[in-house]
């Protein structure tokens, strides 16, 4: 776990210094300690990548350390991904559109707001269908979720089809189609299969 740690804080630090020495006005903002969100405002287009692998690094580093960091830091992942959606949408598989639904299931503290998360996920997915890590994401953190909150057996039906029909869709992808997503997506399809096995245990039929 702590080298783990210092992965993701090199990964951050890293991030920054290419931010700083790219883009001047901005270290100069940052290092007077401005809003982050002024200091944001002296990006570009050009800083998405480096905004991108700066809100990543920072956010897996905060979610391995502790519920206090990840409170202290969300409102700044949240600016950068932000900031990403506006200047490229579909940077990374439209990934700042798979952030904010994945953020949105857990914020407002702690119920989150479904609805929203779910418009997210889906633009991701309409955006790359290709990145299986979406579909499984939004299985695992919307679907399941909202399966327990749904209050009549048609409800829940409707969110169980959905679930099986993503994973389904995921399991069965033919991963060559996108060569250079093979790793990541064999591991998808590794969770989406053992997904479908525990399907009655995480969405039990009334």
């Amino acid at each position: 776990k702590e080298e783990m740690l210092a992965n993701f804080e090199q990964g951050t630090n890293q991030a920054e210094i290419a931010l700083a020495q790219a883009y001047p006005a901005y270290r100069s903002k940052y290092c007077a300690r401005q809003p982050f969100s002024t200091a944001l405002q002296q990006l570009d287009e050009g800083a998405v990548p480096a905004i991108y692998w700066y809100a990543t690094n920072l956010g897996k580093y905060a979610l391995a350390k502790s519920i206090v960091t990840v409170l202290n830091e969300k409102d700044r992942i949240k600016a950068m991904m932000g900031f990403i959606k506006s200047n490229n949408e579909g940077f990374f598989y439209n990934a700042a559109d798979r952030y904010f639904g994945a953020f949105y299931t857990k914020i407002p503290f702690p119920n989150g707001d479904l609805p929203k998360s779910r418009g997210h996920f889906e633009a991701s997915i309409a955006g790359s269908p290709q990145y299986l890590a979406t579909k499984v994401l939004f299985a695992k953190m919307n679907l399941v979720k909202a399966y327990s909150r749904a209050k009549t057996p048609a409800a829940k039906k409707a969110i169980r089809d959905l679930y099986k029909g993503l994973l389904d869709s995921v399991v069965s992808f033919d991963l060559k189609s996108a060569p250079k997503l093979i790793p990541e997506n064999t591991i998808e399809q590794k969770k989406a299969k053992q997904m479908l096995d525990e399907l009655d245990v995480d969405m039990p039929v009334d």
